[in-house]
């Protein structure tokens, strides 16, 4: 793992450690999430705070859950974001 830049966000050692809304924090554990695999420590307080990210990691790792759950969780907090006018 590296990360670089100003203020990079520090890793998670839970899913209690980041602010989920009610919808995300029951389904992760409801797929009986019980703690975060390496890449989803480091890959969901960065994609949480808006920060630009590339991951490398073997299959079964976790990627896709480490980049769904921070944009379904801003998607349900935020909403979706309406189409352009043109």
């Amino acid at each position: 793992m590296e990360a670089t830049g100003q203020n990079v966000p520090t890793n998670i050692t839970s899913f209690d450690d980041v602010q989920l809304t009610e919808i995300v924090r029951n389904n992760v554990m409801l797929a009986r999430y019980d703690k975060p695999t390496p890449v989803q420590k480091y890959a969901i307080p960065i994609i949480i705070n808006g920060r630009d990210l590339m991951a490398c990691a073997q299959t079964g790792s976790g990627k896709t859950a480490a980049f769904l759950l921070p944009i379904l969780n801003q998607m349900y907090e935020h909403g979706i974001t309406p189409p352009p006018q043109n």
